[in-house]
């Protein structure tokens, strides 16, 4: 049996429209302090942007599985968070996106999506990814549902969505 190590934690996830950049320690001080940043989107942090970043210990060592800032290459304005919320659970891997109004309905979200999906498939240890959306929340669950994420049932207020990462099987020969 061999054991894999990690690759190390990507500082930058490349996408055509974003970059997400791995968030910094003075990036989280900046946002649970509400100290606005120069290259913030004027409608950026969003409540939730906020609330995620204040349950994360402020001197912690980021974790492999951590969160980035969404970057809109053509201005370099932070337009949103992604990332994921880990550590890996039996396989299960959380993931989370938010982008702010003034920029949404541009690809923004579906791409953070794709690149979240990418860099886990990469990852021996993640076998599934997990979202979480509100159920009005109707442009969201459509970036999972477009993004290969299926509904499960729950019992929360929110709605679940679930990724397999498992390798879809191949045909060898001709197809039946």
């Amino acid at each position: 049996m061999t054991i894999m190590e990690p690759a190390a934690a990507a500082n930058e996830l490349s996408g055509e429209k974003i970059a997400l950049r791995r968030l910094s320690t003075s990036d989280l001080a900046s946002l649970t302090t509400n100290q606005r940043q120069e290259d913030w989107a004027h409608d950026f942090p969003q409540p939730g942007d906020i609330d995620a970043a204040r349950v994360v210990p402020m001197d912690m060592e980021f974790p492999r599985y951590g969160a980035y800032l969404a970057v809109e290459r053509a201005t370099g304005q932070v337009v949103g968070t992604a990332g994921f919320q880990g550590p890996v659970m039996d396989g299960e891997l959380e993931i989370g996106y938010g982008i702010v109004p003034s920029v949404r309905k541009r690809g923004y979200a579906t791409e953070c999506l794709g690149l979240l999906v990418r860099f886990a498939t990469a990852e021996p240890d993640v076998e599934f990814l997990t979202a979480h959306t509100e159920e009005p929340n109707i442009a969201s669950q459509n970036v999972l549902l477009n993004g290969g994420f299926m509904p499960v049932e729950t019992d929360g207020p929110s709605l679940t969505f679930r990724h397999s990462l498992a390798a879809a099987p191949r045909y060898i020969g001709s197809r039946p």
